[in-house]
């Protein structure tokens, strides 16, 4: 079981959501409200510390959170769930590289402890930071570009 803190799930979990919510929505070229992107995070950010708790073998919490994430944005959105499963997937997939490559830095060209890193929540705070600064990055660049991988958008996919 993953014991997290409240400074931990405000600090990285809720940013955490938020961030992949943008970037599936932006590579599969949706327009939805931030309203609805922060009100849908603090569903999944409440879930997932609650989850935590439960007594599952590890890696089962990952799986019954990624299936919940993909409903509460399927319900709030009213997104045909051929959408939401392609762009939360391309989103979660693209966020998963960026963290196993930045952890994979972190340990190996700065030799800061993981597992150490893991357990204290401010070393927790200064892990996620950079993983975050890159996708924002890429946010960034996906924005400005215009450059969208989907156009989930087209037609009755539309988002108001």
């Amino acid at each position: 079981m993953d014991k997290m803190s409240f400074f931990t799930l405000i600090a990285i979990s809720f940013p955490e959501v938020v961030i992949i919510l943008v970037l599936g929505f932006t590579l599969g070229g949706v327009k939805v409200p931030l309203r609805k992107i922060i009100f849908i995070a603090l569903l999944q950010t409440f879930f997932s510390y609650m989850i935590r708790f439960l007594p599952f073998v590890f890696g089962l919490h990952s799986l019954i959170q990624i299936a919940f994430f993909m409903i509460l944005v399927f319900i709030f959105t009213r997104l045909p769930s051929r959408s939401v499963i392609t762009s939360m997937l391309l989103s979660l997939s693209l966020y998963l590289v960026v963290e196993v490559s930045v952890l994979n830095v972190l340990k190996n060209v700065f030799h800061l402890p993981l597992k150490e890193g893991l357990v204290d929540p401010a070393k927790r705070v200064i892990y996620f930071i950079p993983q975050f600064l890159i996708i924002v990055l890429i946010l960034v660049v996906l924005k400005v570009t215009k450059f969208k991988l989907l156009n989930l958008s087209e037609s009755r996919w539309d988002y108001e």
